[in-house]
């Protein structure tokens, strides 16, 4: 599967395990213009690290309603869900279609900037659009800017996956 192929390199390059998962799906839709959906993504997640479907059962079927995560002409990524699905990836929410850019920093790291489709879930304030969110390499760590002006700082493990 080139996502586990992508993933290893990836940590072979001293990313962080939890988050090279990401860089590897943002690589190859990015560089190699491939087409993903949640189906490839569950089989690499079978294959490569199954605990992660008994510890994050949700995230792991929620994952299997996103049709298509592809670049477009203009350069941008969108993702689709099924039927147009809202669907959560714990903290993240997917509202049935979502546009955004990727950018890579001089120093490995990224920025993603939404421009529709995702939200964060405040729990008690309700959901926020997210503005951006900023990838760290190699501390498995997010940042995320959301609503007016407020951040969250994550680690992927144990803030969004267990």
């Amino acid at each position: 599967n080139f996502l586990i192929q992508e993933h290893k390199k990836l940590i072979a390059d001293n990313y962080e395990k939890t988050i090279a998962a990401i860089f590897a799906a943002i690589n190859l839709v990015t560089n190699q213009h491939i087409i993903l959906n949640g189906g490839i993504i569950q089989t690499a997640l079978e294959k490569n690290n199954p605990e992660f479907i008994n510890e994050n059962n949700d995230i792991y079927n929620n994952m299997g309603y996103i049709s298509t995560i592809m670049q477009l002409p203009g350069g941008n990524i969108f993702i689709q869900t099924e039927q147009g699905k809202t669907i959560h990836l714990n903290k993240i929410i997917i509202k049935g279609k979502a546009e955004f850019s990727i950018s890579k920093l001089n120093n490995g790291n990224a920025q993603i900037d939404i421009y529709k489709g995702l939200e964060i879930d405040g729990k008690t304030s309700g959901t926020s659009i997210i503005n951006y969110t900023k990838l760290f390499k190699n501390q498995g760590s997010l940042l995320i800017d959301y609503g007016n002006n407020y951040k969250l700082s994550m680690q992927m493990k144990p803030d969004i996956i267990k």
